[in-house]
């Protein structure tokens, strides 16, 4: 079992509550520390709260805001935080807003979970 880490937490968001569960349990036994949220409102209510949020991991088809959109609030707020946004409908128009909105990285789902990390480790350990 990873220890707590001491870095800056990791906001995940999705609707799904089984998913949401998953990356949670998975990313803090990696040693992650995880925030979660289960939509782009509580999401941005954290995000007010808490400015030292090292990275995003957020779902893009949510009810409510979509992904997209919270990622253009974010960047609206003057915050270039490292965002990841998973989908399993990569819509063109959708990738294009996002790429334009200077997502750090679009993850396709079904997700695999060693890559997920991988790509969050190699990040946090090169900015």
């Amino acid at each position: 079992m990873a220890e707590k880490s001491n870095e800056a937490p990791l906001l995940v968001i999705d609707d799904d509550s089984s998913i949401l569960r998953l990356l949670d349990k998975f990313l803090t036994k990696k040693g992650h520390n995880v925030v979660v949220a289960s939509n782009a409102e509580d999401a941005m209510e954290i995000l007010k709260q808490n400015q030292n949020i090292g990275a995003i991991l957020s779902d893009l088809k949510m009810p409510g805001k979509d992904g997209d959109e919270m990622v253009k609030d974010i960047r609206g707020m003057g915050s270039d935080i490292p965002v990841y946004i998973m989908t399993g409908f990569p819509e063109n128009d959708k990738i294009n807003r996002l790429n334009s909105y200077g997502v750090t990285e679009i993850v396709l789902k079904p997700l695999d979970l060693q890559s997920l990390e991988e790509k969050l480790y190699f990040k946090k350990n090169n900015d």
